[in-house]
């Protein structure tokens, strides 16, 4: 049976019951307390049915999925709700929109809370609903909303297709910056800064490139216009039209100033969310996880590496611990699931090969990596991309470099016992 939240909310909100599919999950749990404040009615899904254990041929004990229990019960709480959620694992979430595609109404409002934009959206995209939203969460189930950031991609707002996002100031896309323009061939030499390679003449290479150049429109600037109409600051207006056929957009208007109204919200598409993120989730946790296994290798203790360690070395494995710390599938899911990945990953094996000289030469038992020539540009390039806010980032890690050496005293103190 769902599992029904206790709720506070008001009459203000455009829908009065949520069903959150997946609601027992960590992040659907935290959403189910998010949408209770401001909804009379929010029920909840499990992400998963057990009918009963069976042993394997290990001897190990396995859980058995009811399918046919979840699927009956994902269907009643999405009949019975106006605003549906989606907040199922990532490698689940388009087979279960497809699943429960046929019982969705056209005045349903779809929303799902996955790590990737474009397959769950073009999923609820082929419902019947009016409304369909792409949300990304970026940031875990323990985390608490203020000031971080979320990403919203509306789809089809009351009937009518979305096709072009407004990108937050935080995405900084002009048409000179290195996120406005696809990335350099692999194919190419990246040791120069200004080389670019053309989008093309497809249609959605030619959106996204309208896409990028824009005028950018933040966010919080909407919700700054929203709070002087309203009379007060961080309240939704006290007036609200009759329910008919703006009620989708009158919903995003509500998740972006009441729902939401705590975190920096990200507006554009799920074509250009998936790009981004393919960098900024995807890529950083390959890194990081190549990292830590090529420390397991380098023969040297934990405790050790830590005794010699500099502010950067430190700072570098706080990152790390807490991505590799995240569950394995969702970990794969970002690798493979993104369609821009594929791109980004052969950047980054030439930029690699570049700058350790492929690792095949060798000068009196020695790698011979990239010539200092390569390496200095390559350090312009990175000063000239990182631009002014990398001194705000060095001052930053200068306060925190006392935290990060009581932290290694307490790594090399453990590592020391065992």
């Amino acid at each position: 049976m769902a599992n029904m939240i206790a709720a506070t909310g008001g009459s203000q909100a455009p829908v009065g019951s949520v069903g959150i599919i997946g609601g027992d999950g960590r992040m659907g749990a935290v959403f189910a307390k998010v949408f209770a404040e401001f909804v009379p009615e929010v029920q909840c899904t499990k992400t998963c049915w057990t009918s009963s254990n069976s042993s394997s041929s290990d001897g190990k004990i396995t859980k058995r999925v009811d399918e046919h229990q979840q699927a009956l019960e994902n269907r009643r709480v999405l009949e019975s709700a106006e605003l549906v959620i989606f907040a199922v694992p990532l490698s689940a979430t388009v087979k279960t929109i497809e699943r429960l595609a046929p019982f969705v109404r056209e005045d349903q409002i779809l929303l799902d809370l996955t790590s990737l934009k474009v397959q769950p959206c073009n999923a609820m995209a082929q419902t019947k609903a009016q409304t369909v939203i792409g949300g990304h969460p970026m940031f875990g189930p323990s985390t608490a909303l203020r000031d971080q950031n979320f990403v919203l991609c509306p789809v089809r707002i009351d009937g009518n297709e979305e096709t072009t996002g407004t990108n937050s100031k935080s995405f900084a896309c002009q048409d000179d910056h290195p996120l406005s323009v696809s990335l350099v061939d692999q194919s190419k030499s990246s040791s120069s800064c200004t080389e670019k390679e053309p989008r093309g003449s497809s249609p959605r290479a030619k959106r996204q490139k309208l896409e990028s150049a824009k005028p950018m429109q933040s966010v919080a600037q909407t919700r700054s216009d929203h709070d002087a109409a309203a009379g007060r600051t961080g309240k939704a207006p006290t007036t609200q039209k009759p329910r008919g056929d703006d009620r989708g957009a009158r919903a995003l208007d509500w998740l972006k100033n009441v729902v939401f109204k705590d975190c920096r919200l990200l507006q554009t598409t799920p074509e250009r969310h998936d790009k981004i993120t393919a960098v900024t989730q995807s890529l950083v946790h390959l890194t990081s996880l190549c990292f830590v296994d090529t420390l397991q290798k380098a023969d040297i203790s934990l405790a050790e590496m830590y005794q010699f360690a500099t502010p950067v070395f430190r700072a570098q494995m706080l990152s790390v611990g807490r991505n590799c710390g995240m569950q394995p599938e969702l970990f794969a899911g970002l690798q493979n699931e993104n369609p821009e990945y594929g791109q980004v990953l052969a950047v980054f094996r030439q930029s690699v090969l570049e700058l350790s000289g492929a690792g095949e030469k060798h000068r009196g038992g020695q790698v011979v990596t990239a010539s200092p020539r390569v390496i200095e540009e390559k350090l312009q390039c990175a000063l000239k991309f990182l631009g002014p806010g990398r001194d705000g980032l060095s001052s930053l890690l200068s306060q925190v470099t006392p935290l990060l050496a009581t932290a290694s005293t307490t790594v090399v103190a453990h590592e020391t016992r065992q």
